[in-house]
């Protein structure tokens, strides 16, 4: 898994994380722009992805 400096560079230069990122509903990725600390691999961003959806989810 590779580790990048940001979020940023992770969408920018990991073909994978980018494909997932493109494939996420807007809001999703509003809500991860909005708070991308610490988000810096692709399990990281899946994570995240996952974290905000289940709280949309559960009315959060």
């Amino acid at each position: 898994m590779d580790l990048y400096s940001d979020f940023y560079h992770l969408v920018e230069q990991d073909g994978e994380s980018k494909r997932y990122y493109a494939s996420l509903p807007v809001e999703l990725k509003q809500a991860i722009r909005s708070h991308p600390e610490n988000i810096r691999t692709f399990d990281s961003l899946h994570n995240s992805a996952e974290s905000f959806f289940n709280s949309k989810k559960q009315g959060g």
